[in-house]
């Protein structure tokens, strides 16, 4: 069974990782994780205890969102999910907490929304391309106006730097669904 981590920032245009990932599992077996990377700001005046309570307080507060953020995804797919999994971490740095996660607990994909760089984030990088550049997990890159639909292509991107090797896992992925696989290079 296929390990993968979705990716969410709770907005509108992370949805659309949420239904690729719920549609595929669907389709096949595959064990979903719903993933959460926060950063609490604190006062610098608060005494360690105050912001310990504010920081446990915060990221319960966070922990309940996304359960109830996949719960709302699920039900407006009018899917019944048998065991959500959600895991949240703090970290000011997204991506990295993303890969550290998902090669630590070894999932064979990470799931993330793209909604396309503007001007800026072509010129710093996205959480998606950082991702796709840097991570040794295969990332599945899902555009932010996908609609859950029967998955039948796969457009897979390559420098062909290791073709042999990754192109196996893009059998492997693609063959249970009955999807055709477009090359990008």
């Amino acid at each position: 069974m296929k390990k993968i981590l979705v990716t969410t920032d709770f907005s509108d245009k992370s949805k659309a990782g949420l239904f690729f990932a719920i549609q595929l599992a669907s389709q096949n077996k595959c064990s979903l994780t719903f993933f959460h990377a926060f950063h609490i700001l604190t006062p610098t005046a608060w005494n360690f205890t105050r912001m310990e309570a504010h920081e446990k307080e915060q990221t319960e507060i966070i922990r309940q969102k996304l359960v109830l953020f996949v719960e709302k995804i699920y039900k407006g797919l009018d899917i019944t999910a048998a065991k959500i999994k959600c895991v949240i971490t703090q970290s000011p740095m997204p991506q990295s907490s993303i890969m550290e996660y998902a090669q630590e607990n070894k999932f064979d994909f990470i799931c993330i929304s793209t909604r396309g760089a503007g001007k800026v984030e072509r010129i710093l990088g996205t959480n998606t391309g950082n991702l796709i550049n840097q991570s040794a997990v295969p990332v599945i890159a899902v555009p932010y106006k996908y609609k859950a639909a029967p998955i039948v292509s796969i457009l897979y991107v390559s420098d062909l730097a290791h073709f042999k090797k990754e192109i196996i896992k893009i059998v492997a992925f693609a063959r249970p669904l009955k999807a055709k696989i477009e090359l990008l290079h």
